[in-house]
């Protein structure tokens, strides 16, 4: 991968009850300052609607996603995703921007984040 390269990372919260999806709105809402913050991270932003039409909800932005870009071999954004999510239902994306080279990985409980945590690792060094 050439040094401006960079990994398309999206994150997708789930909510069990379809009633909850305002909660879990700004529920992403808050926590996309604080991903902002993590070393390794460029930029992020939430997930308009224009990327992914068929799943989106109110305003112009699909519920409960978060897409970022990191730099490539980066591990803070996983170790951020591992303390605040590790045993709730969770879904991410990875996208090489170099080749496009992409991996999804789901987790709905701490044994499957830690495996889908090593997988993205493995993909991020690859």
């Amino acid at each position: 991968m050439s040094p401006t390269s960079t990994v398309e990372v999206t994150i997708s919260l789930s909510s069990i009850d379809l009633q909850d999806e305002e909660l879990l709105q700004a529920q992403v809402e808050d926590l996309l300052p604080q991903i902002r913050e993590v070393d390794g991270v460029e930029e992020a932003h939430l997930v308009t609607e224009e990327a992914s039409p068929a799943l989106a909800k109110g305003e112009g932005f699909i519920v409960g996603a978060i897409k970022a870009l990191i730099v490539p071999g980066s591990t803070a954004l996983f170790n951020f995703l591992k303390e605040h999510f590790s045993g709730k239902p969770i879904e991410i994306t990875l996208k090489k921007t170099s080749d496009s080279q992409e991996l999804k990985i789901k987790a709905g409980n701490q044994k499957d984040f830690e495996f889908a945590s090593q997988k993205a690792q493995e993909f991020l060094k690859s």
